[in-house]
């Protein structure tokens, strides 16, 4: 017997319903037509019973598409009344699992929107009346799938899931309900997944818990670097086409954190939770964070943001308490102001960094408009400073003016002045009555102490961008201790007597003429002049590189005969002459960390030129130094490196 198209809704005529008749019988290989928009129901095996206005059919086994029904039940009711008919659908399926939403999707008349991979187990029960122009509101509609080898593609997420274990669909005729366990981005976690189909990626609501690999999340953060795993639990709600609300709870006592701007990290093991509430807004770009909370063991962050990826100058960020361990400051930016106040403040480096990280740095931080300063302490890797008080302009991308005074310890000062020149320029000012100090803090040298500075400085942007400029720098009464270049130097020459024990070398004056093109920082000539020893330098430093590459002039004052006298066969000959003195030509080349000397064996020079050399020193006159090209000649020209750490 075969079943071929719709059952229709039909009197039979002199029949008022109350007659009685019975027919039963069993089928085999039928085609049996389904839902509107469906395939027809092909192989059909099973059994049927058609009593006065029902009828009931079992069927054992048939083929839908690709699907395989089993143990199906079908319902008819109402065969002979005015009202339609009715059909109630009750069976077990099993098949591909793409298949299946996109039966569900044609008779529910929305789309389901997934693509997935994978088979699944199926019971469906359905209710509908038999009539055209069927609408939703008249479906009955129910599925719960078991899902086999699940592989799909979370809408908007963009990421992959797979199935492990307890992953089930269950579809309404209102609703989609994902429920499972498995890997995301191939890490394990439970995910809940509601879709409401009247109004399908627009209602969607999405909750994820887990543990999640925290490199996964370090190309979205700016200025921080995660390792270990991140622990927690993230709720999407869909409100609209454009706008998702989320809840975010992590555990990040498994996550180490690297925030190396402000000289702050966390090891993985200490207790550390974040809490975050917002909103994003995928087609405008923009992340607004009302609500931001960091707390764990010496850590405390509050504070809220609004982030335009598309305009991150326009970013907005109010952090009223930040806690860091000995940190304790506020920070709040908006467009065109930037403030930071508070007890303590930690930045690990004032280096100028290579152009691309200061200009992502800069973007993101540092707009055009006015930057204020208050803090109780300032702490630097080599130094601290106190009471920092300040504001600064920036216009098209730079500094333009500003000023910044600051104590360092001893109660010494410092004071910073930015003034805008013609043509564009700026002319910065530095001053401090503790040299060593400041150039401790600027990690320009760690071994000058006390001393007295003055540094000028005007600079531009050139026509890439990069700030280039030129200066000098004025040291009086310095002292330089433990320098290792400057003691090998003189243990070379035997000159160690120069140094006075626990006190260093003194410099009554240093003069250093600069050009600033980064990454390098020439030495025009520097020239240091003290009672002991005097020397001479020109070259480049590489900021960005940290590698030295100078030549210079090293000419021992006090002591000189002891000095030259210990030089076989020279010294007798050297130091029977009043008329003759020595210095010594020399080379710096190599990492900061490791550089090599290359010395050229003791040269002659005439009073008369130590004399313009050493100035003031000598006859009480003036500072002026002698022209480049009054470098005193060699005795011997061929040079060999004679130290190297």
């Amino acid at each position: 017997m075969a079943f071929n198209g719709p059952l229709n809704s039909k009197r039979l005529d002199g029949v008022d319903g109350r007659a009685y008749f019975s027919i039963k019988g069993d089928f085999a290989n039928a085609t049996v037509a389904t839902y509107p928009g469906l395939p027809a129901a092909r192989e059909v095996v099973g059994r049927y019973e058609w009593e006065k206005n029902q009828m009931q059919i079992t069927v054992a086994r048939a083929k839908i598409g690709q699907q395989v029904a089993t143990d199906v039940g079908v319902n008819i009711t109402k065969i002979f009344d005015p009202e339609p008919t009715e059909i109630a659908f009750l069976g077990t399926a099993t098949g591909p699992t793409q298949e299946a939403l996109d039966m569900a999707a044609a008779v529910l008349d929305q789309p389901i929107p997934l693509l997935v991979k994978g088979e699944h187990i199926t019971a469906l029960r359905l209710a509908f009346p038999l009539k055209t122009n069927l609408t939703l509101a008249e479906t009955s509609f129910k599925s719960s799938t078991d899902l086999v080898n699940l592989r799909l593609q979370v809408p908007r997420l963009k990421v992959p899931y797979e199935s492990t274990a307890n992953s089930y669909f269950e579809v309404t005729e209102n609703q989609l309900e994902f429920n499972g366990t498995g890997l995301l981005d191939e890490q394990p976690v439970t995910l809940h997944w509601l879709e409401d189909l009247r109004q399908p990626l627009t209602r969607s609501q999405i909750e994820f818990a887990g543990q999640l690999d925290a490199q996964l999340l370090n190309p979205y953060l700016s200025g921080v670097t995660l390792g270990g795993s991140v622990a927690g639990q993230l709720a999407i709600k869909q409100q609209g086409t454009d706008r998702y609300d989320f809840d975010l709870q992590a555990d990040l006592a498994d996550t180490s954190v690297q925030a190396p701007a402000i000289a702050w990290q966390k090891n993985a093991g200490p207790a550390l939770k974040l809490t975050a509430n917002g909103q994003l807004q995928p087609q405008a770009q923009v992340l607004t964070l009302p609500r931001l909370v960091l707390t764990g063991v010496g850590t405390q962050v509050q504070g809220q943001a609004r982030i335009p990826f598309k305009k991150i100058a326009q970013a907005q960020l109010d952090l009223p308490v930040v806690r860091l361990g000995r940190q304790d400051f506020s920070l709040a930016y908006g467009p065109g102001q930037l403030r930071l106040s508070g007890k303590r403040l930690e930045l690990p480096s004032l280096k100028p960094q290579p152009a691309d990280k200061t200009k992502q740095q800069n973007d993101l931080l540092f707009a055009d408009g006015e930057v204020t300063v208050n803090l109780a302490q300032l702490g630097l890797r080599q130094n601290t400073l106190s009471q920092v008080k300040g504001n600064f302009t920036r216009r098209q991308g730079w500094w333009h003016a500003g000023q910044l005074t600051a104590q360092l310890p001893e109660a010494k000062t410092l004071s910073l002045r930015l003034q805008p020149r013609e043509g564009g320029k700026v002319e910065a000012q530095l001053e401090s009555n503790d040299a060593g100090g400041v150039l401790r803090a600027l990690q320009v040298h760690q071994h000058f102490r006390g001393g007295a500075l003055k540094g000028q400085l005007t600079f531009a942007p050139d026509a890439q961008g990069q700030v280039t400029g030129r200066g000098h720098v004025h040291i009086t009464d310095t002292r330089v201790d433990d320098a290792p270049i400057l003691l090998r130097l003189l243990q070379l020459l035997s000159l160690e007597t120069l140094t006075d024990p626990g006190s260093g070398v003194l410099f009554k004056s240093i003069q250093a003429p600069l050009v600033f093109a980064p990454p390098l920082l020439r030495l025009e000539k520097l020239v240091a002049k003290g009672p002991t020893l005097g020397v001479q330098l020109t070259g480049d430093i590489n900021l960005a590189e940290e590698r030295l590459q100078l030549k210079g002039l090293a000419i021992p004052v006090r002591g000189i005969n002891q000095a030259v006298a210990k030089i076989p066969l020279l010294g007798p000959l050297l130091t029977g002459s009043q008329e003759a003195l020595v210095a010594a030509n020399f080379s710096v080349k190599g990492p900061f960390s490791k550089p090599e000397i290359f010395l050229n064996p003791l040269s002659l020079v005439t009073p008369g030129l130590i004399k313009d050399f050493f100035g003031a020193i000598f006859s009480g006159g003036s500072d002026a130094t002698a022209p480049a090209d009054s470098a005193p000649p060699a005795v011997k020209k061929d040079s060999s490196r004679v130290w190297a750490d």
